[in-house]
């Protein structure tokens, strides 16, 4: 039965193997996988475009220095009595009349709060960049103990492997020694079903590779059909293993990470936003200029000709008739050209304002301004308390492992020894089969045992670096 489904089982391996080497594999080494998630990342894309975003209202509000300028054009048909205003006239004729204007503004003085606005705003932006780059440190970690959970599966099942390879070797040996009488068959049982037990933990050790595989592509918002492999490089036991840092050296260094930044220039953007408050109640100073024209069909252009003399009375002692000179008119259109020069209207000035009773209004705002500042400095305050909290944690977590790495490696050592003595008493017959798969099974146990502690160790030391500035490796 266990040899049948042994048969089975690694016909299906070795033909998924086959199959696989069909397939274009790409192998994925940590630093791959690390860069492609923060190109690829939802939350980090998404935190970015929130950083973005707070870069272009940091551009706009440099742009807040420059003097605002609109112009813009209207046409209008009167009907029935109007005044036009080219001809400050009254008419009851349809005018139809074309106005362009042109008009700027710009602030000279309003209390510093444009150029506090702008520092605040970049604080803001730096802030956000800080975000994403948390996000990306907290990403990286993650796919970073999922690489090495694939790494230590792949010993496990390795080691699995191994130990069924041994086990499969027995199992034909004392077949040899059962058909020459020389063993009972309870022997050939128990090492049989041993050979069982391995198989299902080959089996066992398959499907954890397999998940762990899972997780990883489900960091890196792969689907799960996705078919790669992670590079395997040499991660050797760690030899003299200590842990070359203190906690203090841990936090002093700790403090450019990207959440501390955050936080400290969240403070700025605060003690800006304060500045800017407080500009509120000083005077504003701005400067305005305009320029206008228009065209107006009521309007009429009118030439003079020869005057000529015109009888207007006589003198009524001596009936003598009176002449004066009187021109004659001949109305025209007014050209549109000529009425945009004539009816150009230009003006510029300078408006100040001084606040004098606003609702309270400012005072509130400085007020909060205050109260914001001082709840970013408790917020930068416990930031720096949950990291050092953090730092606390990873170093006690550090030690711990390198404590349980270096007794599962006595350990893993002390079983070794014990398995190849009771190999050799095995093999001489001096020893039945129960005892020597009991020595076999705490040999396996003692392994497992060894590399978990040992990427475990691998791991928590590789956050203490990340903490100490360094990027973050498995090496």
């Amino acid at each position: 039965m266990y040899s049948k489904f042994f048969f089975s089982f690694f016909f299906l391996f070795f033909t998924g193997v086959l199959f696989s080497q069909n397939q274009d594999t790409t192998i994925w080494n940590l630093e791959r996988c690390i860069n492609f998630a923060k190109e690829n990342n939802l939350s980090i894309k998404q935190q970015t475009l929130s950083s973005e975003i707070r870069k272009n209202i940091l551009t706009q509000s440099q742009y807040s220095r420059l003097p605002s300028i609109n112009a813009g054009a209207n046409y209008n048909y009167n009907m029935g009595r109007t005044v036009d205003k080219y001809t400050n006239t009254f008419t009851e004729n349809n005018v139809q009349s074309t106005n362009f204007f042109l008009s700027a503004d710009m602030n000279l003085f309003n209390g510093f709060q444009t150029e506090n606005s702008i520092r605040r705003n970049n604080y803001e932006f730096m802030a956000a960049l800080a975000d994403c780059d948390k996000l990306k440190n907290d990403i990286s970690l993650n796919i970073a103990s999922a690489y090495l959970q694939i790494l230590f599966n792949i010993e496990l099942l390795k080691s699995a492997s191994e130990r069924l390879n041994t086990t499969q070797t027995e199992v034909g040996r004392i077949q040899k020694m059962v058909d020459a009488g020389k063993l009972s068959e309870n022997n050939l049982a128990d090492i049989q079903a041993q050979q069982a037990n391995e198989e299902l933990s080959l089996l066992n050790s398959q499907n954890q590779l397999k998940n762990s595989y899972l997780v990883l592509k489900q960091l890196l918002d792969l689907s799960p059909e996705t078919f790669f492999k992670i590079e395997i490089p040499n991660v050797a036991s760690p030899e003299n293993a200590i842990i070359p840092f203190t906690i203090e050296e841990l936090y002093e260094t700790s403090q450019q990470l990207p959440q501390i930044k955050a936080a400290e220039y969240r403070v700025k953007s605060y003690e800006k936003s304060l500045l800017i408050s407080k500009g509120s109640i000083l005077p504003r100073l701005s400067l305005t200029g305009s320029y206008g024209t228009g065209y107006s069909d009521a309007r009429k252009n009118y030439l003079v000709g020869t005057p000529l003399p015109t009888q207007i009375g006589y003198v009524e002692t001596t009936n003598q008739q009176v002449y004066t000179l009187q021109s004659t008119y001949t109305e025209t259109m007014y050209p549109f050209n000529n009425q945009l020069n004539d009816n150009a209207a230009k003006s510029i000035g300078l408006q100040l304002t001084i606040p004098i009773f606003n609702k309270h209004q400012a005072a509130s705002d400085i007020s909060n301004s205050r109260k914001n500042v001082e709840i970013s400095n408790y917020a930068l305050m416990i930031e720096k308390n949950n990291l050092y909290k953090e730092i606390q944690s990873s170093f006690s977590d550090a030690e711990s492992a390198l404590s349980k790495y270096k007794s599962s490696q006595k350990s893993m050592e002390a079983n070794q020894k014990a398995f190849d003595l009771t190999s050799q008493k095995f093999e001489l017959g001096m020893l039945n089969t129960t005892d020597y798969n009991t020595s076999k099974n705490n040999l396996a146990f003692a392994e497992s045992t060894f590399l978990q502690a040992k990427y475990e160790f691998i791991f928590r030391l590789a956050i203490l670096k990340f903490y100490s500035g360094q990027a973050i490796s498995i090496q």
